[in-house]
């Protein structure tokens, strides 16, 4: 069996990833550079293991403390969960899905990593979590087995509790 402990970073914001069998990591920005697909709006990167037949995907956005004390912080977010995981899954994953010859047995979860543990600062982020939990139910709507928030620094399974999960009760377990 194979195991991947990593962490994916960009502009002081990371997110760790470990689990059995891991199959695909992709950074987007230098995907969508090397294959003429610039300017696509797209989440920074693709995270890809097998669980049993399974494949599951994990398309995720970072975004670190300078971006999130934006005066527009609501529509950056919005633009996230409206545009880029939906996006990012609709133009480029048909390139990867292709690539892995996964068809069928595929899910998809959009995770956005925020910076939650900084400072008071962020109480606004702290006040516009709840209203995240409706969009991640629109997001199934878009093909999406399941959204969440995880914090800069923490692992990607980890979620923030006040955007519990809405479709399942359990959280995915990269080891089982």
């Amino acid at each position: 069996m194979h195991e991947l402990k990593a962490e994916y970073k960009e502009n002081g914001c990371g997110v760790e990833m470990e689990g059995d069998n891991p199959y695909l990591l992709l950074n987007l920005e230098m995907y969508c550079n090397c294959n003429g697909l610039k300017g696509l709006s797209h989440c920074d990167f693709v995270y890809v293991f097998l669980k049993g037949e399974e494949f599951q995907i994990f398309i995720v956005e970072l975004k670190d403390m300078g971006e999130l004390m934006k005066d527009d912080l609501e529509s950056i977010l919005d633009d996230i969960v409206d545009n880029k995981f939906p996006q990012t899954r609709n133009s480029i994953l048909p390139r990867v899905l292709e690539f892995l010859n996964a068809r069928r047995n595929t899910k998809f979860y959009g995770v956005l990593v925020l910076p939650l543990h900084q400072d008071e600062k962020l109480d606004r982020v702290y006040a516009l979590l709840s209203r995240f939990k409706s969009k991640f139910v629109a997001l199934k709507r878009k093909g999406f087995n399941d959204a969440w928030i995880a914090p800069c620094g923490g692992n990607i399974w980890n979620r923030v509790t006040t955007c519990w999960n809405p479709f399942q009760q359990t959280e995915p377990n990269a080891s089982s």
